[in-house]
Parts: structure tokens; sequence; C-alpha cells
């Protein structure tokens, strides 16, 4: 699959290390050199400097090719630009947006499959699946598929029951009292 990872922050950071031991084509797109030119040394995959929001820099990096687009920067109107960007002019099949605070996703999030928050988000996205705070919290972790076709989450849940991380208090016995009252 060819995947462009916008950001190599934290997020990114580990994203490719995630998908690094797959058979991808992985173009990473960021502003800052330094980083960069560090990450071709450590993982050889191929890296743009420059701002992502740049449709030209976008098509340099394949984007009209591109099986997903993860828009992961630190600043969520970039990424939801970005996502917006990929989808509308580049037709990228699938493209997940990783946001910060609610206020992001006003009318911006219909251009994303996966919508990630790190935040509970509190306004509702008709296009796409919203994963923030509350939902890790209920239903476990969250593995995301983004196969060509389709967006399959699965969770923890789904798959082990209801919270199976959560120790299960055994019940306890009521004490009889021995002195009649």
């Amino acid at each position: 699959m060819k995947i462009i990872i916008v950001g190599y922050g934290r997020v990114g950071t580990q994203v490719l290390r995630l998908l690094g031991t797959k058979n991808h084509s992985i173009i990473i797109l960021d502003k800052n050199r330094a980083v960069l030119e560090r990450t071709v040394e450590q993982t050889g995959v191929k890296v743009l400097i420059g701002d992502a929001t740049d449709p030209d820099l976008l098509r340099q990096a394949g984007a009209e090719s591109a099986d997903v687009l993860l828009a992961l920067t630190r600043d969520e109107n970039t990424n939801l630009m970005v996502a917006q960007i990929a989808r509308v002019v580049f037709k990228v099949p699938k493209v997940m947006a990783l946001v910060y605070e609610d206020s992001a996703l006003a009318e911006d999030c219909w251009a994303a499959d996966v919508v990630v928050a790190i935040n509970p988000v509190r306004r509702t996205c008709p296009a796409a699946r919203v994963i923030d705070r509350f939902d890790l919290w209920r239903e476990g972790g969250h593995a995301l598929w983004l196969d060509r076709d389709e967006v399959r989450i699965e969770t923890v849940n789904g798959e082990r029951g209801e919270r199976p991380w959560v120790p299960r208090p055994e019940p306890r016995a009521r004490k009889s009292r021995r002195d009649g009252r």
C-alpha cells in the first residue's frame, strides 16, 4: 500500500515504527528538516520537506496514487485541511486526521474517514468515525484497518468483552451476626 504520513512528531514516529515492518511504500511530509534528515538515515523511507497544505507538495509525494493519507501534525487545522485536499483534489481513498479539540470538527471533519481526537469530542461529525478519549475508556484500545476499500475499526470490547482489563471484585460474603442483634 502507498501511505503518506503528514507530520513526523510523536504520533507519526510511532505510526512509522508500526508500519515499517510491513511491505508498504511510505512517504513522510514535515516542515522540520533536521527531524526528516535523521529519519532518512534511520529508516530509509522517502521524505519531503515543506508545507503539506500545499497541493504541489502533495502531488510531489504522489497523493494522486496514494491508498492512505494520515494527517498527524500537532496542528489540527493543518490536519483537517490536508485531509480535505487529499480527499477532494487527489481522491485519496482513505484519510485519517488527528485533532486535539472538538472545535476543529465544526465543518471540516467531512473530509476524513476517521478522526482521532485526543480530548473528548462533544460535536458530531456525520461523515467520519470519531474516536476520542471516552471511546478509549468505554471500548478499550482501537485498531484501525485502513484497507483500500474500507475502514475497519476493532476494539478490545468487540474482541474480548466489555472492559476486560478492569479487575472484577469478588462478591463479598455477608457477615453473620453472632450476637443475635
